[in-house]
Order: C-alpha cells, then sequence, then structure tokens
C-alpha cells in the first residue's frame, strides 16, 4: 500500500495526458482492489464467512487485471515510479501465495487450536482424571474405614487394659490396708 500510495502521489505531480489519466485510474484500481481484498481477508478470518473470502478472489482478479494492464504501460513512468512499482511488484509477489493458505488454515477444523486441543485432548484427559479421582475416593474411604475399625480396636483394647490396671491397682490397694 505505501509503495502504491508513493507511485499515485509522484503521478499526480505530472502533466494530466489521456495516458497518464488511464494510468493513475489504474493504479487507484490496483490500491483500492488491494485494501479491499485485504479487509476481507481479516473479516474472513475473524468470522469464517466464505463470503470474505469469495469478495477477496474478486478483488484480487481486479488487482491482477490492473497490474497487468499498468505493465503494459511503464514507460510512462519515471524513474522514482520504476523503482516504486518493482518493489510494489516484489512485495505483491511474495504476498501472493499467503491469502490461499490463510483460507485453507481458517477452515480447517483445527483452525483455533485452543478451543481444538479442549475438545480432543483436555476433556477426554479430564473425564479419565475423574474416573481416577473416583476410584481413589473409593480407596481413601476403604482404608479410612478400615483406620476406624482399628481405632475402635485399640480403644476398645485400651478400655479393658484400663480396666484390668484399675482394678488390680484395687485389690493391691485392699490387699496393702488390711496387711
Amino acid at each position: 500500500m505505501k509503495e502504491l500510495g508513493a507511485l499515485i502521489d509522484l503521478e499526480v505531480t505530472l502533466p494530466a495526458t489521456v495516458e497518464r489519466k488511464i494510468l493513475l485510474k489504474n493504479m487507484a484500481d490496483t490500491r483500492g482492489s488491494f485494501a479491499i481484498g485485504l479487509a476481507n481477508i481479516r473479516a474472513f478470518l475473524l468470522t469464517g464467512d466464505v463470503a470474505f473470502r469469495d469478495i477477496f478472489f474478486a478483488k484480487w482478479k481486479v488487482n491482477e487485471d490492473r497490474v497487468a494492464t499498468i505493465n503494459k504501460s511503464l514507460t510512462l513512468f519515471g524513474p522514482k515510479q520504476s523503482k516504486n512499482w518493482q518493489e510494489f511488484i516484489k512485495l505483491r509477489n511474495e504476498f501472493d501465495p499467503l491469502p490461499a493458505r490463510m483460507f485453507d488454515l481458517r477452515l480447517a477444523k483445527d483452525w483455533n487450536t485452543a478451543n481444538y486441543w479442549l475438545g480432543t485432548k483436555a476433556a477426554p484427559r479430564a473425564s479419565a482424571i475423574q474416573t481416577l479421582l473416583g476410584q481413589m475416593k473409593i480407596s481413601q474411604e476403604g482404608l479410612m474405614s478400615g483406620d476406624l475399625n482399628n481405632l475402635a480396636e485399640v480403644s476398645d483394647s485400651v478400655k479393658i487394659f484400663q480396666i484390668t490396671i484399675t482394678i488390680i491397682a484395687a485389690v493391691i490397694g485392699v490387699f496393702v490396708a488390711f496387711f
């Protein structure tokens, strides 16, 4: 966009002829179709609505046609314009394969990796973890029940021991009191 803007800014400073007016219109169409195409890529990536993808391709076709037309009029360019045009073409060629790749990635079922992983990896693992936690709970409850039974047995043994010791102490106390 920067290179096209510079190209147009230079063009408006030149004398108006029929050829230059047509060239200026084609430059403006090139910039406009590129800008609208980019806006539709953004809209598609945000929404996934293929209508935006289709609009992009329609605008990209206009862009291709205007670039081809301008390429036939390169003799009208001055040195600065030629440099701007060459840079634009270089950048445009680098950009050209990217939209199709973006569209393919956005249309893929795993386009939103976080949500895809949540459904395909995290949720099944969470279910397995819940099952394991349930089993652990049952196991711990069983261990606790066993521990409570052991505690009750020990408590009963301690009570019997205390009663026995108390009886022995009383018998010894009575025995000591009589002798």
